[in-house]
């Protein structure tokens, strides 16, 4: 019997294998290739099982993403599709997106905050990460807190602030003085040093 290549293995998987096998699959390689890399490009070398739990952790991420999206589908938001498109700020005006992201197996929360014109063009931009693992709201907070103290470094004036938390939005524009038990509004506010409305 001939021996079957990567290829033929991966055809004879992929044709024949529900989605739940196939996600495992696809993070299953994804691992296989971010350690990879990791190993030829930092000499970071780490056990097979950490590979695994690694792939395991994502999916675990993944699907409780999936069940939020599911949860968040029901209620009344911007209607969304595929030929939904970025459109620029009004003239004058420039566009900072902001967004967090959880490293669960790192146990690291990190940003990111993008500056666009109203021609659409990029302008600036920030990252950072710090190894403290926050929930999704705290991290979110956080990440516009950074964003507002860049932008004011930066001397940024007149900016269409976007972000993809409802509950750091609803509190940032909330007229009552403590939200919630982090008082978003508060802290980005006196950060800023200014009012949002």
């Amino acid at each position: 019997m001939p021996r079957a290549s990567l290829f033929d293995w991966l055809c004879i998987l992929l044709l024949g294998s529900d989605v739940d096998r196939l996600e495992k699959v696809a993070v299953t390689l994804w691992s296989l290739w971010y350690f990879r890399n990791s190993a030829v490009w930092k000499a970071s070398f780490v056990p097979s099982q950490q590979v695994v739990s690694f792939a395991a952790s994502f999916m675990q991420d993944w699907a409780a993403s999936r069940s939020a999206y599911g949860r968040l589908k029901g209620l009344s938001l911007a209607p969304f599709s595929a030929a939904t498109v970025w459109s620029p700020p009004l003239a004058g005006l420039v566009e900072c997106n902001v967004d967090a992201a959880i490293g669960h197996t790192a146990r690291v929360s990190s940003f990111a905050a993008m500056v666009r014109n109203d021609y659409g063009d990029f302008v600036k931009a920030v990252s950072g990460c710090c190894s403290a693992m926050f929930s999704p709201c705290v991290a979110e907070a956080t990440s516009v807190r950074e964003a507002f103290s860049w932008l004011k470094v930066e001397s940024f004036d007149s900016v269409l602030v976007q972000m993809d938390c409802l509950d750091v939005c609803t509190a940032l524009q909330s007229p009552r003085e403590d939200c919630s038990e982090l008082q978003y509004r508060n802290f980005c506010h006196e950060l800023l040093g200014v009012r949002l409305w």
